[in-house]
């Protein structure tokens, strides 16, 4: 995909949170390698199955993303009941961020 300028690529390809530019997963995914998913459609038996799978998967981090993201600008997030108990340790991972990332916390020692 071809960008006008900077900006252009900027606003296509990432999110400003107070002041800071930060890339999509997405994007950043889509330029990296995957010869896992090889090894991924054949253990799966058949194509079908294999895409089902990712089906799921990409369904279910939407929903993650659409939760952290809420979380980040201080909304609640709602797509809780949609997916149980599964989406809660994202979520609190990010709410976690989010407090070292605003001063609030201290990042745990590594």
């Amino acid at each position: 995909m071809r960008h006008l300028d900077g900006n252009d690529f900027m606003e296509k390809n990432g999110y400003e949170v107070e002041g800071s530019w930060y890339p999509r997963v997405t994007k950043i995914l889509e330029v990296k390698a995957k010869p896992a998913l090889e090894g991924f459609f054949r253990e799966m038996g058949s194509y079908e199955a294999a895409d089902g799978v990712k089906n799921k998967s990409a369904e279910e981090g939407t929903l993650v993303h659409e939760m952290v993201q809420k979380t980040a600008i201080g909304a609640k997030p709602t797509a809780y009941a949609c997916l149980g108990p599964q989406c809660s340790p994202p979520v609190t991972e990010a709410d976690a961020l989010l407090e070292v990332l605003r001063g609030q916390r201290t990042a745990p020692a590594a």
